[in-house]
């Protein structure tokens, strides 16, 4: 029997292309920035309100805690067939998916697991937000009909590149991007442990017309 969680135990599923290049901008440029957004935009959201200009409050009261859960598996290599267990946890755990979208992902057996996980999860709700595309490279065809962020003219290796002018534009989108999850992190609905459970697709590639929201 899998361990499967009874809570949330994370805000955040990263989902990518294990691959290097990806894995590399997502450690050494995307998640620190994002991270640290992401903290900010959650506490904002947790501010205390209405507070006259002369009541005093003890400074304890307006002290919140904001602890970012993000999973972010680290191996570079997907394994095989069988679906760890930990993923499986991780997936059904979280209330967000955050999808590095690329033309390798959407062929990625593992990774349109996780994509279908959550999209089954909306569907069973009846709602949307709970996934964030997040376009690393060309991939509009995939998400027809969807809102995603664009970063694909900010996916470089090169660490010259974040000292330069387009690293303002870069810190922005990572900002925009944090406001947006924080937003669906907050409204997620209460956990549910029959979330739909990913498990390893072997039918073709999604196709770039099928998945409309």
């Amino acid at each position: 029997m899998q361990n499967l969680p009874t809570d949330y135990e994370h805000d955040v599923f990263i989902s990518y292309k294990r691959s290097y290049l990806i894995h590399s901008w997502l450690t050494r440029f995307f998640l620190p920035h994002f991270e640290g957004w992401l903290e900010e935009e959650l506490l904002k959201l947790h501010e205390p309100h209405h507070v006259a200009a002369k009541e005093i409050v003890p400074s304890d009261a307006l002290q919140t805690e904001v602890n970012v859960r993000i999973f972010f598996d680290n191996r570079i290599i997907e394994p095989g067939d069988d679906w760890p267990s930990e993923l499986t946890r991780a997936v059904k755990g979280s209330k967000t998916l955050v999808a590095i979208c690329s033309p390798s992902y959407f062929h990625s057996r593992w990774c349109r697991s996780e994509w279908q996980s959550f999209l089954d999860r909306q569907s069973l709700l009846g709602i949307y937000g709970l996934m964030i595309p997040v376009r690393y490279h060309d991939s509009e065809p995939f998400l027809a009909g969807m809102s995603w962020s664009d970063f694909s003219d900010y996916t470089f290796q090169a660490s010259d590149f974040y000292q330069s002018a387009q690293a303002v534009r870069f810190e922005q989108l990572i900002k925009d991007l944090a406001r947006v999850v924080a937003q669906a992190i907050s409204g997620a609905p209460t956990f549910n442990p029959q979330w739909p459970a990913p498990t390893v697709q072997r039918t073709n590639p999604i196709s770039p017309r099928m998945e409309r929201m």
